[in-house]
């Protein structure tokens, strides 16, 4: 037996109330607001991602001007570039290597970006921004480990990273 849509149709407003929050609390008043801040954003960006579909398809047809046997599904979608609001490009390895200068034992790579943060005088940086720092300055000394400045100390976990005496 099929029902129609209609049979399905209700609202918060009609279910009898059991207890709990009462409709005009501020707490659901806060809620309410914020589920529909969030339906909004959500239209937004589904807006904004039509827009981008079409002008991916117009960049499509112009590459297919130019070239009609082109393969389009070879081109990869590419992450945009975030930079890093406190340490401008090629600036976050020279300050690790200031960290480990100063150090006196090896250092781990989160003892390392806690002190550059503390150097550039951020107390309460957000967890992410430290996730981004920690794999930035890991990525930089692994890069560089065995050319002549930087080494791993040891084999412990977390690894512990110390400059080359000379």
């Amino acid at each position: 037996m099929a029902q129609t849509p209609e049979a399905f149709s209700w609202s918060y407003a009609s279910l009898p109330y059991f207890g709990g929050m009462k409709h005009n609390s501020p707490t659901l008043c806060a809620l309410r607001r914020l589920h529909a801040e969030i339906g909004g954003k959500i239209n937004e960006n589904r807006k904004l991602a039509k827009r981008l579909r079409e002008d991916k398809r117009h960049v499509a047809a112009v590459i297919k001007m130019f070239s009609p046997g082109y393969d389009l599904k070879a081109i990869a979608a590419r992450r945009t570039y975030k930079a890093n609001p406190r340490f401008r490009r090629g600036t976050l390895f020279r300050s690790a290597l200031d960290i480990m200068r100063s150090a006196t034992e090896p250092l781990t790579v989160a003892q390392i970006v806690d002190r550059m943060l503390a150097a550039k005088g951020v107390a309460r940086a957000k967890s992410h921004e430290i996730r981004g720092l920690q794999s930035a300055v890991l990525a930089s000394l692994r890069n560089r480990e065995g050319k002549g400045r930087v080494w791993m100390a040891d084999n412990r976990i977390p690894a512990r990273w110390t400059l080359i005496q000379e």
